[in-house]
C-alpha cells in the first residue's frame, strides 16, 4: 500500500470516529445530564463562535496566499509580513469585541 493511500485510510478511520464520537456525544450522553435549554444554549454559543470566527481574521488567510511571494526573503525576515499579518486577527478582535460589547449594552 503507498503512502498516499495509507495516510488516506488513516483520515477517513479518523473522521468516521470522530463522527461516531459526536453522535454519541449528542445524541446519546448530553440529553442524559443535561435540560432541554442548557442543550439549546450550548448550541447557540457553538454556532455563534463559529460565526464570530469567520469574520475575526478579516480576510488575511486569502491576502497572505496572494501577496506573501512577494514579501518573502528569509535573509531579511520576510520583510516583517508576519508580525503584519498577526495585525488584523487583532484588529478584527478588538472590532467584534466592541461590537459585542456595545451590543450588550444597548440591551
Amino acid at each position: 500500500m503507498g503512502v498516499i493511500q495509507r495516510q488516506g485510510l488513516k483520515n477517513t478511520i479518523t473522521t468516521y470516529l470522530g463522527i461516531a464520537i459526536g453522535f454519541v456525544s449528542l445524541i446519546v450522553i448530553q440529553p442524559q445530564f443535561l435540560t432541554k435549554e442548557e442543550l439549546g444554549l450550548t448550541r447557540i454559543l457553538y454556532s455563534f463562535s463559529i460565526l464570530v470566527a469567520m469574520f475575526v481574521p478579516l480576510g488575511i488567510g486569502n491576502a497572505t496566499t496572494k501577496y506573501f511571494p512577494l514579501f518573502k526573503d528569509s535573509n531579511k525576515n520576510h520583510h516583517g509580513y508576519f508580525a503584519f499579518m498577526m495585525l488584523f486577527p487583532l484588529a478584527g478582535f478588538v472590532l467584534a469585541a466592541a461590537i459585542l460589547f456595545a451590543i450588550k449594552i444597548s440591551s
